[in-house]
């Protein structure tokens, strides 16, 4: 048996039933994918669309979609983009919620993550790398990097993701996964990718761009 399959499935486990549960809490609202309110929610897209801004057209692939903030986000702020969107996500709960709010959308698309990526000119995740749960830090940074490399992969343009910042002023909370830029951004680079970080938006956190070169 593969057991670094088998950890990465248990991992996949976890992660579907942690987001699944919040849903059935508090619905299809940033609470329920983890976060405390739409504001903070939207400031964190911002910092991801700087990666396709000024475009008109393009194909994305939103990976950890939950309800599809994201394409919301988007619709209100970038109505005039040509948008061919397949959201992604590990739990089915939330890609059901996606389906039955985001039905009426044209080119809006949504699957379970694992076997539906496709190759799109860009993609994004937002918060999927925050809540590790009960995995160890290794664990969880070869979940991080192998779901890194498969975005970059699938991405002809670039592609972007927000991480907590390590801050000596918070207090440590086990299931969170907090680190700094340097590292992702060394990682970045092994790709072959531009790397532009930017943590100055008033939160303890970071957005890693990468674009081909």
């Amino acid at each position: 048996m593969d057991k670094s399959r088998t950890r990465e499935t248990t991992l996949g486990e976890e992660v579907e039933r942690y987001y699944s549960d919040q849903l059935r809490r508090y619905g299809a609202t940033p609470l329920g994918v983890g976060w405390t309110c739409a504001p903070t929610q939207d400031l964190r897209f911002v910092q991801l669309a700087r990666l396709f801004d000024g475009a008109r057209g393009f194909s994305l692939n939103d990976v950890g979609c939950g309800y599809g903030a994201l394409l919301g986000y988007l619709r209100k702020r970038h109505k005039g983009i040509r948008l061919d969107y397949l959201g992604l996500d590990l739990s089915q709960a939330m890609v059901d919620a996606a389906k039955r709010k985001w039905r009426k959308v044209p080119g809006a698309a949504f699957a379970l993550a694992g076997n539906s990526y496709r190759m799109a000119d860009y993609c994004v995740a937002s918060g999927i790398f925050n809540v590790k749960l009960n995995q160890d830090r290794r664990t969880w940074e070869d979940f991080v990097a192998g779901t890194l490399v498969e975005m970059y992969e699938n991405s002809r343009l670039g592609m972007a993701v927000n991480f907590l910042r390590e801050d000596g002023a918070l207090e440590e909370v086990p299931e969170l996964y907090r680190c700094r830029a340097d590292g992702w951004r060394d990682f970045g680079r092994q790709l072959g990718a531009a790397v532009e970080i930017n943590g100055d938006y008033g939160m303890s956190e970071f957005t890693l761009l990468l674009r081909r070169q």
